[in-house]
């Protein structure tokens, strides 16, 4: 039986009979890996522990014919968030659902695994719903999926600093002059765009240092849940939740 040994964030867990557990993992080597804990329910699992949700853990796991099984299991990181801050927890619910929801298993993506835990970080310590943007936006670019905004979708000339529109189907924005491509384009400030791009182009820690308008912050959020539910074809669960404690 072969066995393969990768880090993995667990981000989501399902209980099967007795004492067995689902675990959905994201990992640096496979991307998201499905695998079964045997017996990690049982008081003296020596899994137990290692295997909880939200925890970066050090696995070796064997094949199996349906789902991968768990055979080691060493804790690197847990982010203590469940039960202690409501709107930290429904944050990070909503980051593993998007990564669930969008990606195929075992397919690797060392950009989306390092994405994942970086912004997982930034939220532990401050939860600004930037990083929610950040995360959203980048999460799409590395799936194949990235917006523009720097030149009109349709007759390509570069943007200019009046009204704008930014339509999910064409994929970012049409200048005022394009905006019959889609009439169901929604207008988007400058600021909007100036910030969505500089999310796509700075790192996390120096964009965490610029400050946005609660104004713009709603324009951005309105804007990346148009392009993900047109994107997804479907509305997250979380996504819900996390506007309900808002």
């Amino acid at each position: 039986m072969a066995t393969f040994k990768c880090h993995g964030l667990i981000i989501k867990k399902n209980n099967i009979g007795e004492s067995d557990r689902i675990l959905t993992i994201f990992t640096d080597k496979f991307g998201k890996v499905r695998a079964k804990a045997k017996g990690v329910r049982k008081t003296l699992s020596r899994l137990a522990g290692h295997l909880d949700l939200f925890c970066l853990t050090n696995l070796v796991l064997a094949e199996g014919k349906t789902l991968d099984v768990i055979i080691e299991a060493q804790t690197i990181e847990c982010f203590p968030i469940l039960g202690q801050d409501l709107k930290k927890t429904a944050a990070v619910f909503y980051l593993a659902e998007l990564v669930d929801k969008t990606t195929g298993e075992h397919e690797p993506n060392l950009k989306i695994f390092h994405l994942l835990l970086k912004v997982l970080q930034k939220i532990l310590l401050k939860n600004d719903e930037i990083y929610l943007r950040y995360f959203e936006i980048n999460l799409l670019k590395y799936l194949g999926f990235r917006p523009h905004f720097g030149r009109c979708m349709h007759c390509q000339e570069k943007l200019k600093p009046t009204r704008n529109f930014f339509s999910p189907k064409e994929g970012g924005v049409l200048d005022i002059d394009c905006r019959q491509e889609d009439p169901t384009a929604i207008e988007i400030s400058v600021s909007a765009i100036k910030l969505l791009r500089l999310m796509l182009q700075e790192d996390l820690d120096k964009f965490s240092k610029i400050k946005a308008s609660i104004e713009v912050k709603k324009e951005m959020k309105r804007i990346l849940s148009l392009f993900l539910n047109y994107t997804l074809e479907k509305k997250l669960s979380s996504a819900g939740f996390l506007e309900k404690i808002k």
